[in-house]
């Protein structure tokens, strides 16, 4: 920073002060500017080397300041703990503050003063890479804390009671988020009410927790679930999720299988890299009808075989997503009136099906259809005969096809944007009847494709000529 900071004691705004290896002392000229407003961050705090130079930066009487980052830097074996926590202790703001964010810091523990209840107008703490920390400070008597992240705590064992700390903790906490914690193993709750716990929870995010094991805290205000890298988490053990409207789960080996009406409002629901996952299922009968299901969107499940016998029952579903299940078989085409989005990829098993399908009837509002192969697929005409495409088909993407040698002209008479792409043998496009509303053709790794509609070069240019855009190998043939 530069000298002198003092001097400017009316000034309202400092964003960043940024600490020096030679200038660790200069924090304490903060303390004479009394007028500062709204957010500062504080970073090089390792540079710090006198408590006292911390206390005179005198955030404490800083009323005006509605948010802090405090940023630590470099190895933490090669600093002062004892010093840091000291330095943290010193830097307390004032109690009007809104949102603070404490990242990379090195103490093993946090002073009192984060989480004292007294700070009754934080809404917001990000706890950020704090490596060395072995327990999380009590953020439940927070009244009005509103979003929670805690992020890279790679020492924190177990979170119980002492982050809560009273009877009714984290009582307007909406917003709660975990990654990267690679030693949490045990989540306790409040046994006597588990409602209390977290009582107006919306969100909750799970990424990066390989030991964690048992269950989520008994929530019915979530909205937004999304759990990854939690190998051990069983978070569908006997639990419905009655509010859930969007639902992520990547890299949970621990689920095999989902019984879709534990989330009767659903919404959005992606799935991906769970290796054990086999198949989605009704836990009673009839099935529950997914009135509010709109995008489903699995991929990398290699053992996933099945949907639930009598079908998906989602009749609003508008965008379905299969990408690299290649022990699927068949889809739930029944009920799927409304589909608009339809993409098929890297799944072997399931496109030698599709080819016997009739989309126009099953899926007759399509607008996009994206089929991508494994490169070992024999099929050399698209769409073969006993495939029928709806009519309002608008987009259509084929991928990977290395045997395909023909576009059969009848599939495209309302199409507006057709991409070609890895299809080694394809040699032409149905040139003569290409409909008028196409209105952007993409072509890439298909050298005979290339070879014949490259402008300038091509012979089958003109055929093509007359469509808006055409992109070649990531290069637009109009501007080229």
């Amino acid at each position: 920073m530069p000298p002198k900071m003092c001097n400017l004691k009316k000034l309202h705004t400092l964003t960043d002060f940024v600490l020096g290896k030679q200038s660790g002392s200069s924090i304490k000229e903060v303390g004479v500017l009394q007028n500062l407003h709204g957010r500062i961050r504080v970073s090089g705090l390792q540079n710090v080397n006198n408590v006292d130079d911390a206390l005179e930066a005198n955030l404490k009487d800083k009323k005006n300041l509605s948010e802090l980052a405090l940023k630590w830097e470099g190895q933490t074996q090669e600093r002062d703990s004892r010093l840091e926590e000291k330095v943290l202790e010193a830097l307390q703001p004032h109690a009007s503050l809104k949102e603070l964010i404490i990242s990379e810091y090195g103490g093993s523990g946090f002073p009192h003063w984060i989480g004292d209840s007294l700070f009754s107008k934080i809404e917001t703490v990000h706890l950020n890479y704090c490596k060395d920390s072995l327990f999380l400070p009590a953020l439940g008597r927070l009244p009005s804390l509103k979003e929670l992240t805690i992020r890279g705590f790679h020492r924190v064992e177990t979170i119980d009671e002492g982050v809560y700390s009273n009877d009714s903790p984290f009582r307007s906490l909406k917003v709660l988020h975990f990654e990267d914690m690679p030693e949490w193993s045990c989540w306790s709750f409040i046994e006597d009410d588990k409602d209390s716990v977290f009582p107006c929870l919306e969100e909750l995010k799970l990424r990066g927790c390989p030991k964690l094991v048992g269950g989520l805290p008994n929530c019915n205000t979530i909205t937004t679930l999304d759990i990854g890298e939690c190998p051990k988490l069983e978070f569908l053990r006997n639990r419905r999720y009655g509010s859930l409207k969007t639902l992520r789960i990547y890299n949970c080996d621990v689920v095999k299988s989902i019984p879709l009406d534990y989330f009767p409002k659903l919404y959005d629901f992606t799935m991906s890299y769970c290796q054990n996952f086999e198949s989605f299922r009704f836990a009673e009968e009839p099935p529950l009808v997914l009135e509010s299901l709109t995008k489903l969107d699995l991929r990398s499940l290699p053992k996933f075989v099945s949907f639930p016998e009598g079908g998906l029952h989602a009749p609003n579903l508008k965008s379905f997503y299969l990408i690299e299940c290649e022990n699927l078989m068949s889809l739930p085409l029944k009920m799927l009136l409304h589909l608009e989005l339809l993409d098929i990829t890297r799944c072997k098993k399931l496109t030698a099906q599709v080819m016997h399908w009739d989309l126009q009837t099953f899926t007759p509002c399509l607008r996009r259809f994206d089929i991508s192969g494994c490169g070992e697929e024999l099929l050399d005409s698209f769409p073969p005969e006993l495939l029928v495409l709806p009519t309002s088909l608008a987009t259509l993407w084929i991928e990977k096809f290395p045997h395909l040698k023909t576009l059969n002209i009848h599939a495209f008479q309302h199409l507006e944007e057709l991409t070609v792409s890895n299809c080694d043998e394809l040699q032409r496009l149905p040139e003569e009847s290409l409909p008028n509303s196409l209105s952007l053709m993409q072509i890439g790794n298909c050298p005979l494709l290339e070879r014949r509609y490259r402008k300038e070069t091509g012979e089958g240019w003109h055929k093509i000529s007359h469509i808006p855009q055409v992109w070649i190998d990531g290069i637009e043939q109009h501007r080229s």
